[in-house]
């Protein structure tokens, strides 16, 4: 019998280690990814909770610099003739409707200063005068979506044996203007929620009163002058679309929603 004790000891003192020195069975646990939403059931009712977290927007300044030409060669005399620039800006519309300032940077990197350069938009004059090298900024007052830049110099006038003469190099406009992030969301509504769907909320707190319109998959669903405070927006199935759909909010003004939720109530 101690022969036994003996055997069945020293057999599982052998398993112990090769548990040490190899490992036991791999097990991979699988958590799942966490996208935010989820299925609860209570009191007979089945709803799916998406969580949107905070949703946030304010108006911000963005400086954006626009290429024109990088080297410009303007000239004129009364044995040389002139040689003058112009070119169509092309401003996007959303920087038009937005403007906040423009600006006119260049360089002049040879003249005679037998003329006076001139620089115009749209026929408003934005200098008029005889620079020397150097590099310039001028003022933009105004811009158009077809607006036209300008670049000439005056006759070198009694000075006939040379033209007036300027190389103008790096032209380029700079623009900022105001812009206002729409935050827009993508959701997915499975067709076992969809097809069963009876009902639908957004809920969120409102931390100071906002002008706000909120399109789901590009119709509007909901406009109030002064959203503020606790808010709960009602959803219908029409609203919906099976699997993907996308929310979007936006406001005249800055808004900051807090712990924003989408509920799809639906009969199991």
């Amino acid at each position: 019998m101690e022969e036994l004790y003996v055997f069945l000891f020293a057999g599982l003192a052998m398993i112990f280690l090769l548990f040490a020195f190899f490992g036991g069975p791999r097990v991979d646990l699988n958590y799942g990814t966490d996208t935010g939403d989820k299925d609860f059931t209570a009191n007979n009712i089945t709803w799916k909770e998406i969580y949107l977290g905070d949703v946030i927007s304010s108006e911000k300044v963005v400086e954006e610099t626009k290429y024109i030409e990088k080297n410009i060669s303007v000239q004129s005399g009364f044995f040389f003739g002139s040689a003058e620039y112009a070119k169509q800006l092309g401003i996007e519309p959303y920087i038009l409707n937005n403007l906040d300032n423009a600006t006119l940077t260049f360089d002049i990197s040879n003249t005679n200063n037998y003329g006076s350069l001139n620089m115009s938009i749209d026929n408003r004059t934005l200098l008029s005068e005889n620079p020397l090298r150097g590099k310039y900024s001028v003022t933009v007052p105004k811009l158009s979506k077809n607006s036209v830049i300008y670049i000439k110099t005056t006759s070198s006038g009694w000075r006939v044996w040379a033209p007036s003469m300027y190389e103008v190099s790096n032209l380029n406009l700079n623009v900022a203007y105001n812009t206002k992030e729409v935050p827009n969301y993508d959701f997915d509504v499975p067709h076992y929620v969809y097809n069963s769907f009876y009902k639908g909320e957004i809920k969120f707190n409102s931390i100071y009163p906002a002008d706000l319109k909120v399109s789901l998959n590009g119709q509007e669903i909901y406009h109030n002058l002064k959203t503020i405070g606790s808010t709960t927006i009602t959803l219908k199935k029409s609203y919906l679309m099976p699997e993907t759909n996308t929310i979007e909010f936006d406001s005249i003004n800055d808004f900051r929603f807090e712990n924003m939720k989408i509920y799809l109530y639906y009969r199991d």
